[in-house]
Parts: C-alpha cells; sequence; structure tokens
C-alpha cells in the first residue's frame, strides 16, 4: 500500500458548519439574554452592570451593545423573551390536551418545570417600579401583557 493511499483512506472528521452571519447574531443575543437572566437575578437590576452581563455571556460590552441599545433595552426584552416564550410553550402544550384534567396535568408540569428556570420574580418589581414614570414602556409591557 502506498502511503499516500493511506491518507487518502483516513476520514477526516467533519467540521460543524459555519453559521450564517444572521445565526452567529441570534445565538449571540440569546447568550446575552440568558447572562442576563442570571445576573439580573442574581443581582437585581440596579446592581446588575452591562459589563458583568457581557462577562457573564462570554462577550466584550461591545458585543452586548451591537445586540442592545442600553441596559433597559435588555432588561426589557429580557421580560419579553421569557414571558412570550412561556406563553407560546404553554398554548402549545395546552392545544395537544383534551379534558380539563389532562389540562389541569399539563398546566401543572409547565409550572413545575419553571423551577429550572432563572427566578425572575423579583425582577418583576424592578419592572414595576421602571415603567410606572415611562408612558412609552408602561405601554409597550400593558399590551405584552394582554397580549399573552
Amino acid at each position: 500500500m502506498n502511503p499516500s493511499d493511506a491518507i487518502k483512506e483516513t476520514p477526516t472528521p467533519s467540521r460543524p458548519a459555519r453559521l450564517t452571519r444572521e445565526q452567529s447574531r441570534a445565538q449571540t443575543r440569546e447568550r446575552l439574554l440568558a447572562s442576563a437572566a442570571v445576573v439580573f437575578s442574581r443581582e437585581g437590576y440596579a446592581g446588575a452592570s452591562v459589563d458583568r452581563i457581557a462577562e457573564e455571556a462570554g462577550y466584550s460590552k461591545g458585543a452586548l451593545y451591537s445586540n442592545f441599545s442600553s441596559k433597559d433595552e435588555l432588561f426589557f426584552e429580557l421580560f419579553d423573551y421569557y414571558a412570550g416564550g412561556q406563553a407560546d410553550e404553554l398554548c402549545r402544550r395546552l392545544d395537544a390536551v383534551e379534558g380539563a384534567e389532562e389540562a389541569i396535568a399539563t398546566v401543572c408540569a409547565w409550572a413545575n418545570g419553571l423551577q429550572h428556570e432563572p427566578d425572575l420574580r423579583m425582577l418583576v418589581l424592578d419592572l414595576t417600579r421602571l415603567v410606572r414614570n415611562h408612558t412609552v414602556l408602561f405601554e409597550r409591557h400593558t399590551r405584552l401583557f394582554d397580549e399573552q
């Protein structure tokens, strides 16, 4: 056997496909949101910094600002992301069941699964304080909650 034949027969490990620019941006945005959930939950809105959120996600502050214009925007997007995602998930699960008993069991299972999500309950108070004196933000989040 010729040594060059052995090289040809050796399978080369496949590389993961390169992400498109849009996919990469979406992945960065999701990691920043996940890190924001952790940092905001741990430190509260006032105690959280964009530096700490970016660091937690493994990105620079510049990457954060290329996805979110401010700490406020990141905070509000976090609520939209989690609240909207949870509402969609619950509706998807309920669409697949029939009868009251099964619906109750489904809602209970969904609620029990939330214990593995970041604890955002205390941040609802921060959200309330922030939007109380800001008409545009108040209207935005009133609309979000009404839709859900």
